[in-house]
């Protein structure tokens, strides 16, 4: 009996320790599935954002204008502007301010940037300095400051002609003079324009009491009026490259007219500036015959100027000229827009844009199923831990994103185009799953 009850016991604990085992492996293969379950359910996201790419041909174009460059004979002198650099002018319209000066050219040369700079500067604090000297005003002060560094910044970056750089440095560090007077930590501007009117005149010396203003009428006697550029816009080309060298122009003629040299003008002579008549300048884009085949005369093209600040400017294609002995196509542009602060640079890196397509920006690795018709593909998104999956249609592959298809508003309200459904296209700021296994509509993530 004592025997029975012992196997009994010695069987009822070995039940309960097989049964804890038992448990215990249970509870390892629950934890583990959980976490094989968990660590599937990872995904890595990202946003649709608005994009764009653009199809673009690029190259060195030339510029082509019909310039006069104004010359004054008589010695060499520096000039004053007291207009911006290619103001509209007319018979009456003083030029420039004459000052008398001789010298080596190089000397000069250095001693008229100095002189632009310093009416540059002055021009900026008399404005400054006519504003409120209200404490109030700091905080736009500050605004604009922050403003100006940022656009040299931009500007030096993108390689703007240093002419423009240094015109918004001034404007920034005359904003910081302004502060520090409104503080009382520095010159009140009144004194910093006496100071730079004093160096003004110290350069000049003499030659302040022997000046003499100049007219258009001064120095041509037929031009009514025009576009009137300082002397630091003249490159000695503009009696090369002139609008009438387009007609008939070749591949060969155009190789000519690029290995001319400038013109030097002589000691004895005091280049004032340029003026341009009319409204109508042109550049002339060298291709490849396969990039050449893709533009379509009389089309407008955006044309990107790289060194301008990378202004666009819209032009039209006027003429295409092929050479049966060159592999080189010309293309010619032609605009009659002049915008504000656009140097016209005679040789110029563009980049000409064919087409723009615009829509959503998807990481290529968020794409999943393969092309359907019109470019279709799908993506799956998430949203509130739920699973979807959308439609994409691809207008642009790009490296490692597309550009897929917008549909408008009337295309997703519509009821009676049942092929766009609010909830079957890709929309902005969706989340998009671009890493993730075993997805599929309808799954939740925790």
């Amino acid at each position: 009996m004592k025997k029975n009850t012992a196997t009994r016991q010695a069987l009822g604990r070995l039940g309960a320790s097989v049964a804890f085992r038992i448990f215990i492996v249970l509870m390892i293969l629950y934890i583990l599935y959980h976490c094989v379950a968990s660590f599937s359910d990872r995904v890595v996201t990202d946003v649709v954002t608005d994009g764009e790419a653009r199809t673009t041909l690029s190259g060195e174009a030339v510029l082509f204008r019909d310039e006069t460059v104004l010359t004054v004979a008589g010695g060499s002198a520096l000039c004053s502007y007291p207009n911006e650099n290619g103001a509209k002018v007319n018979t009456r319209s003083v030029l420039s301010q004459l000052y008398p000066m001789a010298g080596d050219a190089a000397v000069l040369a250095q001693h008229q940037r100095t002189l632009t700079a310093l009416d540059r500067q002055i021009a900026l604090a008399d404005r400054y300095g006519s504003a409120s000297e209200l404490l109030s005003v700091l905080p736009s002060l500050r605004t604009q400051a922050r403003d100006e560094l940022l656009s040299v910044t931009a500007l030096v970056s993108d390689g703007a002609p240093m002419r423009e750089i240094e015109e918004h440095t001034d404007a920034f560090l005359l904003l910081l003079h302004r502060m520090q007077a409104l503080t009382g930590e520095g010159l009140s501007m009144s004194a910093t324009v006496d100071s730079l009117r004093a160096e003004r005149n110290a350069l000049l010396g003499a030659a302040l009491y022997h000046s003499r203003t100049l007219t258009l009428a001064d120095v041509s006697s037929d031009a009514t009026g025009g576009y009137f550029y300082h002397a630091s816009s003249v490159d000695g080309y503009e009696n090369v490259f002139r609008a009438s060298q387009l007609d008939g122009l070749t591949v060969s003629q155009l190789e000519s007219l690029r290995a001319s040299q400038p013109t030097v003008y002589g000691t004895g002579v005091t280049v004032v500036g340029k003026l341009v008549q009319g409204y109508e300048w042109s550049i002339v884009l060298p291709l490849d015959s396969a990039s050449a085949s893709q533009l379509e005369v009389g089309e407008i093209y955006p044309v990107t100027f790289t060194d301008e600040n990378a202004t666009t400017i819209d032009m039209t294609l006027v003429q295409v000229v092929t050479d049966p002995t060159s592999p080189t196509v010309l293309a010619v542009l032609q605009s009659t827009v002049t915008p504000s602060g656009f140097t016209y640079p005679r040789f110029a890196r563009v980049s000409l844009t064919l087409d723009t397509r615009r829509g959503y920006r998807i990481p290529e690795t968020a794409l999943v199923g393969q092309d359907g018709e019109n470019g279709e593909n799908g993506v799956y998104i998430l949203d509130g831990g739920r699973v979807s999956y959308r439609d994409v249609r691809i207008l642009f592959r790009g490296e490692g994103y597309v550009i897929v298809y917008t549909p408008t508003t009337e295309e997703r309200e519509s009821e009676q185009d049942s092929t766009y459904h609010y909830d079957r296209y890709v929309a902005l700021r969706d989340v998009v799953i671009t890493e993730g296994d075993n997805l599929y509509d309808g799954k939740y993530i925790d």
